[in-house]
């Protein structure tokens, strides 16, 4: 139960047991605190497994919703994109960058 910080936020790792629904192969979790904002999202399971393939915070940013329910499947969103999984595989959804930001 690792607690660190990303960027603006702190983070704590978790192990679940493997017999939870949704937490992946390896049953690891990790909550945000995103300080400035005081605000708690939990990532997890096969969504976390892939935010950290692909580069995490770095490329997607910090959480800023946790999973809901979305016709394209569970979603959850992030400062630069989305995580979507169909059920089946786990998509990347990237948010254009802001008219006129660098």
């Amino acid at each position: 139960m690792l607690v660190h910080a990303v960027g603006p936020c702190v983070v704590q790792d978790f192990e679940q047991p493997l017999n939870r629904p949704h937490f992946g192969k390896d049953g690891r979790s990790i909550l945000f605190l995103n300080q400035a904002e005081m605000k708690v999202f939990l990532l997890k399971g096969d969504m976390l497994e892939k935010y950290l393939k692909i580069g995490a915070f770095e490329k997607l940013g910090k959480p800023t919703t946790n999973e809901y329910k979305a016709k394209e499947g569970l979603r959850q969103d992030f400062e630069k994109g989305s995580l979507i999984w169909s059920g089946k595989d786990i998509l990347v959804k990237w948010t254009p960058p802001a008219k006129g930001s660098a």
